[in-house]
């Protein structure tokens, strides 16, 4: 948290906070089910939504930031949800580490377990060194069998292994999330184009064209009409 600016003494307490945000915080995380994110302020900033995916994970963002003041509250169930969607196993890669060194990092566990002779990516060679130091610093046997396992099972689907894919698909589901709680396009139209969170770099086009499919399915409803009873 240092190197992020924000100290313990930071953390908004969300059961006794009266913040409007920290009540839409709260609402939105019983809905998705993620009561042990922790929110923090940060002082002096005006830096955008973003969740940290450490032992705890917390979202943080600045207390200058637009959030703070008169906001909609369905443009803050969009930002809220868009974020804790990162909370998901499947979505924390791109919360844990840098996108630059996802590539890198996959290739020297590939490598070290001897998956494949392939080579994945394009990783420099520094990058793959500085990778293959930390992971041959992982000590436990079951916790070096677990991730082979896991490095094999990825690698062995039929889908092709790209990254772009990958990260396109996290933030669109992040967005899809977003869509969910705030139910408004419009006001989800505004998110995307004003940055207010950190998600991927791919074009408000792109993102657009995507939800306007997702409002229009099947699924959209399905889900809306489940949540609705878990709110009564």
């Amino acid at each position: 948290f240092d190197e992020l600016g924000i100290k313990k003494k930071h953390r908004i307490d969300t059961k006794s906070s009266i913040l409007f945000f920290a009540n839409m915080f709260r609402y939105v995380q019983h809905i998705m089910q993620f009561e042990e994110i922790e929110l923090y302020q940060k002082p002096n900033s005006q830096s955008r939504l973003r969740l940290y995916c450490g032992h705890l994970p917390a979202l943080v963002v600045g207390e200058k930031h637009s959030v703070f003041k008169d906001v909609l509250q369905k443009r803050l169930y969009f930002e809220i949800a868009r974020q804790l969607t990162f909370a998901k196993v499947e979505c924390q890669l791109f919360r844990t580490i840098q996108t630059s060194d996802i590539s890198a990092l996959l290739q020297a566990a590939l490598d070290l377990y001897k998956i494949t002779t392939e080579k994945f990516g394009t990783a420099d060679e520094k990058n793959l060194l500085k990778w293959q130091k930390r992971l041959k610093k992982i000590n436990k046997e079951d916790e070096k069998l677990k991730l082979a396992k896991l490095l094999q099972k990825w690698w062995n689907t039929e889908e092709e292994h790209d990254l772009n894919r990958y990260e396109q698909a996290v933030t669109f589901t992040a967005n899809r999330m977003g869509l969910i709680l705030a139910n408004d396009f419009e006001t989800i139209k505004d998110g995307i184009i004003d940055g207010w969170s950190v998600v991927g770099e791919f074009s408000p086009k792109e993102q657009f064209e995507d939800l306007a499919r997702f409002a229009l399915s099947e699924d959209f409803t399905i889900i809306r009409r489940e949540i609705g009873m878990m709110i009564v």
